[in-house]
């Protein structure tokens, strides 16, 4: 063997072998490099949304949409991996290039936004629209609702590539509330609902190889890719990079796919990033007759398919689709509602007892169905719900502290039709307890018109009496008792015994056989069962993560009229239910009112603890030398008075997507009562 390795060939098989074991970890690495080029964090900024509403009282929420957003998209990136990450710069910064550029708030032409990315260095810019906002009188109080439209630029090529919409009412408020803190309530929700959208449609991959006009990207049906898509490829380090074409997907499989160019500019390499463009609906506004906003419709975009035959493909699965709602192959598969949230609040208006608010919006199949009751099952219930909601049109219902009895409607089994009747039963639910996890899922008892079901016809219409025009022996209509075969009178010559046909009629359906030349009358037997609809029970949606009720906590120190003079502990009660060991995060809130008006409120770092022993935050110096006073100055400005409020927010970290928003904040918390202490007057200004 060593003489051989001394000789010609053996040198040139060493050197093959050589380059055979190199070449996979080259290959490797590159394609790791790619990945790196998509694992690193982009970054994001929101500009103010514009407001829409025609009757807007002098006021604009397009700031307060776009806060209640960063708010929301803040606490999504903390969970993100991966490509998917992102980072949010701060509106402040954001708000201080827009002066910088000369730029008019709101920025809503698609050049200023672009310049704006470029200056902030930022990868995507986010705005949108208020398309519109209410406060309507609803079972005597007042409750809000807006719908809003997001519209996510990437801003190297410019497209408008990610968005969503949503729409969402406030809790109903009762009393003199301001109109200010209920819109905001309401967008809070609006932003939470579009959010997950947003992430979801983050759709991203990485080139690996190419050839002529066509290239493999590394991702595929598993994250998103469909075929028929169309996406950005880009080129460059995270936030400043280029365009260099716009691509078509085909040929998707679980872990890759192809994608083909459309336009380009620079042409295709391995590591360019690959991101899917996503179309976003408007919304129009549905107003009532006194002006007032009554609820929104969303009006599809035309997207950018080529010609009018993916139209006639959308109309033929849609057909295909309601086909299949309607006939028992559905059966399996009757989801009601997507998008449900359980989400710990205080019942009624956030500030009375621990509560449980559960939403939900109608799945795309169920829109047509009618709805007789929603069912809400908690994971302690076992098979009897907890609550109902037996006003269809409402989809929300609050799981209380208090417990309830209920009539409510089951089915031994989804898959049989009921078409008798419901038969109620009573209910009894069980109260939460506060510190406890729980998890829920809803269901719909709804109701069908026979006439709608397949074979339908059988019992109410035995039309085939038009046969009997020749036959006379109408004593035969007897058999009209099924409604079906009452016209076999046709096989009677004699017809001058017709008229003993009167007994024919008889029958259950009313064949009226007695004139069997007429037999054609004899289909109006009216129904197959005791009713016009038939009734069935949906599947249960699960909704995903847990909603934990909690008691506020209660503040020890400082006291109510405690004067305050230098930094300290703010210390208060845990609210941890030892049964049940959770990780609960607390924030201290403080404001010179006691509405913690969002501008005017100062939120420390979230503390994270698992005891029942009282709990406390510091509000500390910051630099040396810092000050209590000076501390004061720079968070709020001139005081109103020589008084600060203060409270503490309490939320289970592990929540999905944690409790409702809070009307002032937005910020999802359950906050306790708030109290006051004094702080020294300030100094009189020199001069």
């Amino acid at each position: 063997m060593r003489r051989f390795l001394n000789t010609l060939p053996g040198r040139l098989t060493c050197h093959l072998v050589a380059i055979a074991l190199v070449v996979p970890i080259v290959t490797l690495m590159t394609m790791r490099r790619a990945e790196a080029q998509l694992s690193s964090d982009t970054r994001w900024a929101i500009v103010d949304f514009s407001d829409k509403t025609k009757d807007n009282q002098g006021l604009n929420f397009g700031g307060t949409a776009a806060d209640m957003l960063q708010n929301e998209l803040a606490t999504q990136s903390q969970s993100l991996r991966g490509s998917d990450r992102f980072t949010l710069e701060m509106r402040g910064n954001v708000n201080n290039a827009v002066e910088q550029l000369g730029l008019q708030i709101p920025v809503t032409d698609q050049t200023s936004l672009l310049r704006l990315a470029q200056e902030l260095r930022v990868s995507k810019i986010v705005t949108g629209e208020v398309v519109s906002w209410g406060v309507n009188d609803v079972s005597g109080g007042k409750q809000a609702i807006v719908g809003i439209k997001v519209m996510v630029y990437d801003a190297a090529s410019g497209f408008a590539i990610n968005g969503a919409t949503a729409v969402e009412r406030s809790a109903i408020r009762s009393g003199n509330i301001d109109t200010k803190v209920i819109v905001a309530e309401a967008l809070a929700a609006a932003a939470a609902k579009a959010t997950p959208t947003l992430v979801r449609q983050q759709i991203t991959a990485a080139v690996l190889n190419t050839r002529d006009r066509e290239a493999l990207i590394n991702n595929g049906s598993r994250v998103g890719f469909r075929n028929n898509q169309q996406v950005v490829v880009l080129r460059g380090p995270r936030n400043r990079e280029q365009q260099v074409a716009v691509a078509e997907v085909f040929d998707v499989e679980p872990d890759s796919a192809s994608i083909r160019v459309i336009r380009d500019s620079r042409g295709l390499q391995p590591g360019d990033r690959v991101q899917v463009i996503f179309n976003v609906d408007d919304l129009k506004v549905d107003l009532g007759r006194d002006g007032s906003v009554k609820g929104f419709k969303e009006v599809k975009t035309s997207g950018n398919k080529k010609g009018s035959n993916a139209n006639v493909i959308s109309l033929i699965l849609v057909l295909g689709l309601v086909a299949l709602l309607v006939s028992q192959g559905r059966s399996n598969n009757n989801n009601a509602v997507n998008n449900p949230t359980a989400e710990a609040t205080l019942f009624p208006n956030q500030s009375g007892t621990p509560a449980v608010l559960v939403r939900w919006r109608l799945d795309l199949f169920f829109r047509g169905n009618q709805t007789v009751q929603w069912l809400i099952y908690r994971n302690d219930g076992g098979d009897t719900p907890v609550q109902v909601q037996s006003e269809p049109r409402n989809t929300f219902a609050y799981d209380t502290s208090d417990a309830r009895t209920f009539t409510w409607y089951s089915q031994s089994d989804i898959s049989t039709i009921v078409c008798e009747g419901l038969n109620g039963q009573t209910g009894n639910g069980t109260a939460i307890t506060p510190g406890r996890p729980y998890q829920y899922s809803v269901a719909s008892v709804y109701r069908i018109s026979i006439l709608d079901l397949p074979n339908s016809g059988t019992g109410g219409t035995g039309g085939t009496g038009t046969t009997g025009a020749t036959g006379a022996t109408g004593t035969t209509g007897t058999t009209g008792t099924t409604g079906a075969t009452g016209a076999t009178g046709a096989t009677g010559a004699t017809g001058t015994l017709g008229s003993t046909g009167a007994t024919g009629a008889t029958g259950a359906t009313g064949a009226t056989g007695a004139t069997g030349a007429t037999g054609a009358t004899g289909g109006t037997g009216t129904t197959g069962g005791a009713g016009d609809f038939c009734y069935f029970v949906s599947q249960r949606t699960i909704i995903p993560g847990v909603a934990t009720p909690l008691n506020k906590s209660q503040l020890r120190s400082p006291v109510i009229n405690d004067t305050v003079t230098n930094f300290r502990n703010f210390t208060f009660s845990s609210v941890m239910n030892p049964a049940f060991t959770t990780r609960l995060e607390y924030v201290l809130q403080l404001s010179p009112y006691p509405n913690f008006p969002r501008d005017r409120t100062w939120t420390s770092a979230p503390k994270v603890a698992t005891g029942t022993l009282d709990q406390s935050i510091a509000v500390g110096a910051r630099f040396p030398g810092d000050t209590w006073t000076q501390f004061l100055r720079d968070t709020f400005g001139t005081l109103p008075g020589t008084q600060i409020w203060w409270r503490v927010g309490a939320r289970n970290i592990d929540d999905v997507p944690g409790p409702a928003p809070d009307a002032s904040t937005g910020l999802r918390y359950i906050f306790a009562d708030p109290q006051p202490f004094n702080v020294p007057a300030p100094p009189p200004s020199a001069g």
